[in-house]
């Protein structure tokens, strides 16, 4: 299955510019609805609607396919091997296609990569 860690920054951390605020592997079964599993209060959202993200995202696909449209880039297939970023904003990824679905996350927050991306 993997698992996902949500990650608690202190304002301390803040100060070195860039934080890892979400990082793991998660896997959606064939059949069972994205998102699946269990996600804290902060990330829990229904597809139809998406989400708001505060943080950059770094999404790695690594099996399955599926979509993914967010405030700065229209519905977009993501296929095994596919990597984007994804900036903060408005967040809707689709249904995947009823195969298993496997992607590595990593969220950055803090002001550091506002600069660089």
């Amino acid at each position: 299955m993997g698992s996902a860690k949500y990650l608690i920054a202190k304002e301390s951390d803040y100060r070195w510019g860039a934080v890892i605020s979400t990082i793991g592997i998660q896997e959606t079964p064939a059949g069972e609805p994205y998102p699946y599993g269990e996600h804290p209060k902060g990330y829990l959202f229904k597809v139809e609607k998406g989400r708001i993200l505060h943080d950059f995202h770094i999404l790695y696909i690594i099996k399955g396919k599926g979509w993914v449209a967010t405030s700065h880039c229209s519905k977009t297939e993501l296929r095994a091997g596919d990597a984007v970023v994804i900036f903060p904003g408005g967040f809707r990824p689709a249904n995947y296609t009823g195969e298993i679905f496997r992607h590595q996350k990593t969220g950055l927050a803090g002001g550091h990569q506002r600069h660089c991306l």
